[in-house]
Formats: C-alpha cells, structure tokens, sequence
C-alpha cells in the first residue's frame, strides 16, 4: 500500500468535510484549529494572523521572515450542495466541494511541512479568504513582514508553472447628455454615444498584438427612455484584463482622464492587480526538473486569464510562480481531484524542496 497517496486520502476527505465557504469564519476557523492541531509535536513554528475577522495560519520549519520558499493556498470554498461536504473517492477520483479548488493541494502542503526534512526554510501558508480576493489573508500577511524568496501558489494547473497572470478592472461607465427629439438629434447630446466612445477609448488604449495580451468586453448598456428620444443618460459595465505594469497603470490613467469631465464617470468596482513571476529562472528551472523527475516530459510554462494571491506577492517585488495538481469541476457539483496526479504532485514538491539550493 502507498502510504503517501493513504495519507492525502484521508486528510482531503478531512478538509472537504469542512464547510469552507468564504466569510463563515466559525467553519473556518474550525479547519484551521484542523491544519494547526495535525502539527502538534511536530516541532514546527505555528502563527495565526487575523484581520477584520479573517483567519490565516502559518506554519514553517523556522520563524523566518524570508524563508526560501513559501507555499501559500486557500482553504475557503464557494457555495456548494450539501452533499458535496461529504467527500466521495470513485476509482482514482475524490469529490467533493474545493477537491481541487484547493482542498487536495492543501493536504499535500500540510504533509509536506510535517514530514519533509531540509536544512531549508520552507514555511507554508494557509489563507480563508482567496476566493473573495484576499485582502485580509495574503496580502495581509505580507504586510506583516513575511517576504519569501520564492512562493509556489499550490492552486490546480496540471503541473503547468504559471508565470504570469491577468490584473482584472470591473468598471461602470457612466454618461450625462441631453434629452431631445429624434427628429432634431443636434438639440441634444447622446449618452449612449458617450459611452460607447468612451469604452471605444479604452481598446484603442491597450490595443495589443501579443498572444498574452490585454482583452476588454462590453458586458451590458443601457440608456435612453424610447425610441424617439436623444438619451441623456447611459451606463455600461466593462470588464478589462492586463498583463502588466505599463497596462494597468494606463487603465489608472484613463479612468482619471475621464473622470475629469463634468460629463462622464468611471467607477471601479473592482481592481485586481496582474501577477508577474519575477526574478525566479533558477526556481523555476528546478521545479521544471522536479516535474519531469517525476511525471515525465517537459511541464509547460504558461500565461492564465485568471488571478490568484500570487499578485500580491508580485505588488511587492516577490518571486511567484502558481503550480498545482490536476482535477476538474472547479465550483461544479462534480468536483474531483486526481488522486494519483496528486501524489506525484507531493513528489514534485518533495523533490523540489530537497534540491533547493
């Protein structure tokens, strides 16, 4: 029998039989007192941070601020059947709510920290806040100090290494015109056209010919009372993707152009900043290694549309990279994790951690 792959077994049922949802801080803070009691006798460093009620917890093999590798993954699930807290292993599937998102990489965090040894710092983070965008566990933590020399975000990509990821604006637009008659449409002043020119303003902005490149959708408009009316009002919502520095700052810098008229308004909604994986070829090189020690063949490196925490590492210089084990079902009523891709997914990581130098 492989004790491993028993062990991740279990304590992914475990986790899964914790409903995570995010903002139920009792159920959260139920799983965390799990993960902080599985390292009892261990002899490992354990340090709770909370933050407008969120609780997170660190664990590390020192109680360095920089140690030379961070793995960092959320326990908070979305909303889910109730069912789907009672953990179901079909064949080589385990299902259940957060199997892959991030359940299974939490498990093999935990076993990592308890049972790898290295003359290393290796410290791991658990957060309950990354699916309502982290504020107050990554970012906070970070702001407490910690500063890793390289961080794994341990969520899914079937064993590809994400080096970059998109920064996310969603934005209302807002525009203020004149009311008239269609027949006379130079007596008034159209919102709609406003708000079209506006959002026509910000693709001219960050047109792109890359493949990774920025995207912009036009998500819902209204405006206008009929047919035969100039509107004088008009509202869109839009959602923009970036990839780096230079495009989020020029969405900043549209935003506040446009806010500067008396006739139109931007409002961010929400702002999610890009991920970059930084100075890390050496890390990333290795994990690459690792990977193909272990599964074979050459892991891809890619570029993702989504975000993670792993921004806030990039905001503060950090090297970051996302690598995780493979499932599928994410916030589906079938969500599975792999469990044999999961296992070689601890022994990448425990290859990994033994080769760093």
């Amino acid at each position: 029998m492989d004790k491993v792959r028993d062990q991740l077994v279990a304590t992914t049922s475990k986790l899964i039989s914790f409903k995570t949802i995010s903002g139920d801080a009792p159920k959260i803070d139920e799983c965390l007192a799990y993960i902080y009691e599985y390292f009892d006798g261990s002899g490992l460093y354990r340090q709770y941070f909370t933050q407008n009620g969120v609780r997170s917890l660190l664990v590390s093999n020192s109680n360095s601020k920089t140690p030379d590798l961070l793995l960092n993954g959320h326990i908070d699930v979305v909303e889910g059947l109730s069912g789907q807290f009672n953990p179901r292993l079909t064949g080589n599937k385990l299902y259940g709510r957060g199997a892959i998102d991030m359940k299974g990489s939490i498990a093999v965090m935990m076993q990592l920290m308890k049972q790898v040894k290295t003359s290393n710092t290796v410290a791991a983070l658990f957060v309950s806040d990354e699916e309502i965008h982290g504020e107050n566990g990554t970012k906070y933590v970070l702001s407490k100090g910690l500063r890793p020399k390289f961080t794994i975000i341990t969520e899914e990509s079937d064993f590809a290494i994400s080096v970059g990821q998109k920064g996310d604006f969603i934005l209302k637009l807002t525009a203020f015109g004149k009311k008239a008659h269609t027949a006379w449409p130079k007596d008034g002043d159209n919102a709609i056209d406003k708000v079209i020119s506006i959002y026509q303003e910000f693709r001219r902005t960050l047109r792109s010919k890359r493949s990774f490149a920025p995207t912009l959708n036009l998500a819902t408009i209204s405006g206008g009372v009929g047919v035969q009316f100039v509107p004088d009002f008009a509202e869109a919502m839009v959602d923009i993707r970036v990839t780096n520095k230079g495009e989020y700052q020029a969405v900043i810098d549209m935003i506040e152009r446009v806010n500067a008229r008396k006739d139109c308004k931007v409002e961010a909604l929400s702002t999610i900043s890009f991920m970059e994986a930084g100075d890390c070829q050496d890390e990333i090189k290795q994990l690459k290694a690792a990977t193909s020690a272990i599964i074979g063949g050459v892991p891809k490196i890619v570029r993702t549309p989504y975000g993670s925490d792993g921004r806030f590492l990039t905001e503060r210089g950090l090297p970051v990279v996302e690598f995780g084990p493979t499932g599928a079902g994410f916030h589906g009523d079938e969500e599975y994790v792999d469990i044999d891709r999961l296992v070689q997914y601890y022994r990448t990581l425990e290859k990994f951690i033994g080769g760093l130098e």
